[in-house]
């Protein structure tokens, strides 16, 4: 299990437990805001310098990816953040609150240790409900042209991504230019996006969207799943998943929504 289901909406869980670890800091700071006033203050712009310092470290660290259009590095609804550059900037405000003394460090420790808490609860209880690594399979997929084809028969010769998407989808439609430039950058790489469940001119038609900007790379294989099995065989909740493969065929890595290139991109 990587998501739940609220409805309409599907959220990875990592994404969930970052929103509990922030309610539940906010939450710390309402309730002791009557005998430290400037906690609530402390809170916000910490949460703040959390956000600029994890997405500044990350676009530091893989400036070479915005080179081509550097305003993206302010898409802050994208993902991209370093967890590092987060701490960082937390720690700055504490360290900004602390050395004025307008935030007693016990006021400080009170409203964060829940939160902390719940962050280390949350990892552990993550790893332990990770879904299983796979390997792939002999799954019965088709070519635009209605070819069967094994999945096994795609593989790549260093690496392999599954990118499971849907035109209708609106998160894999943004992430669409994403993997396309990823399999333009690893020309050694194979990456099979896997549409479910919608007809070969659907895809088609989507596909000439993207051709229309530029030849597509040849290390990319547009196919479909009529019925959506390898939604069942993945344990996927839906779309967009990606899955990342080695040379041999196992997980690397997994998540649901959208990520950022330089996760597309990670041996």
């Amino acid at each position: 299990m990587d998501a739940v289901s609220l409805g309409p909406l599907v959220l990875p869980l990592d994404r969930l437990l970052v929103l509990l670890v922030a309610g539940s800091l906010m939450l710390s700071a309402w309730l002791l805001q009557r005998r430290a006033p400037r906690l609530n203050d402390w809170v916000t712009w910490s949460l703040i310098a959390a956000i600029v310092g994890g997405r500044l470290l990350h676009v530091g660290m893989n400036a070479g990816l915005y080179l081509d259009a550097p305003w993206q590095a302010l898409y802050l609804w994208r993902d991209g953040y370093s967890l590092w550059g987060a701490v960082l900037g937390l720690l700055a405000v504490t360290t900004w609150y602390l050395s004025r003394r307008q935030l007693a460090l016990r006021w400080v420790a009170a409203a964060a240790t829940p939160a902390l808490l719940l962050a280390v609860v949350g990892v552990i209880t993550l790893q332990m409900i990770r879904p299983q690594g796979i390997e792939l399979e002999g799954q019965a997929l088709q070519r635009l042209d209605s070819e069967p084809v094994l999945l096994t028969e795609l593989q790549g010769e260093a690496k392999t991504g599954v990118f499971l998407w849907a035109t209708w989808c609106g998160v894999c439609r943004q992430m669409m230019p994403d993997v396309i430039e990823a399999a333009r950058r690893e020309p050694d790489s194979r990456w099979l996006l896997v549409n479910l469940g919608e007809s070969p001119r659907t895809v088609h038609d989507y596909r000439q969207q993207h051709e229309q900007h530029g030849p597509l790379p040849d290390n990319l294989e547009w196919l479909l799943d009529p019925r959506s099995r390898l939604l069942d065989d993945w344990q996927a909740l839906g779309v967009p998943t990606t899955v990342l493969f080695d040379a041999d065929g196992r997980q690397q890595d997994r998540f649901m929504g959208q990520r950022a290139l330089s996760r597309l991109l990670a041996d």
